[in-house]
């Protein structure tokens, strides 16, 4: 039996993530928010880390953005041969002057898929957090800490961050996010 290949997408201006599920391995792309970030390739036997090839914060414009961050998850969705993929819905609690530019790429995201026949799935934040942590209102910390139980490895040695009791920075909740969506 032929298994099949799933992605979790965390989709966002500042930092998105994608992670692939393979035959049980996990394949975990973000987009670089700085210099340091870009040189992180990590892999252990459990997953793959490592940052994509577009720095978005050099992009000026928000169609450009938006084609930037497509067409790199769709180049990663095809290398993978993706059958079906798992979006994160939107916390429409959150209201920003620039929530909109959300709503757009997932359209365009969604509209992409379809286009390359490729399935997807809009899963609300609140049942992928239930899913990862048996809690659906789990704040960031506490998917950190599910993602060490779950036996991934520690994101904070990866990028070589330390630690903060109380936050999590991006790009690792942009990849636990995303990998909660397939677990």
């Amino acid at each position: 039996m032929q298994s099949t290949t799933i992605a979790g997408v965390d989709l966002s201006f500042r930092s998105p993530a994608v992670s692939v599920k393979c035959n049980g391995r996990f394949y975990c792309y973000f987009f670089p928010q700085n210099t340091r970030q870009q040189s992180v390739d990590f892999c252990n036997d459990r997953c793959t880390v490592k940052a994509v090839d577009v720095a978005l914060s050099k992009i000026t414009s928000t169609e450009s953005q938006y084609h930037a961050i497509v067409s790199t998850l769709m180049q990663i969705i095809q290398h993978h041969s993706v059958s079906h993929v798992v979006i994160e819905g939107y916390a429409f609690n959150r209201k920003s002057a620039h929530s909109y530019k959300l709503y757009e790429l997932g359209g365009v995201l969604k509209y992409t898929l379809a286009k390359a026949d490729i399935g997807f799935t809009v899963v609300p934040p609140s049942h992928a957090k239930m899913r990862f942590t048996g809690k659906g209102n789990s704040n960031k910390v506490h998917m950190y800490e599910k993602w060490i139980e779950h036996g991934f490895p520690c994101l904070y040695s990866v990028f070589q961050l330390r630690p903060s009791p109380n936050n999590v920075p991006n790009p690792i909740q942009d990849i636990v996010d995303s990998v909660a969506l397939l677990v």
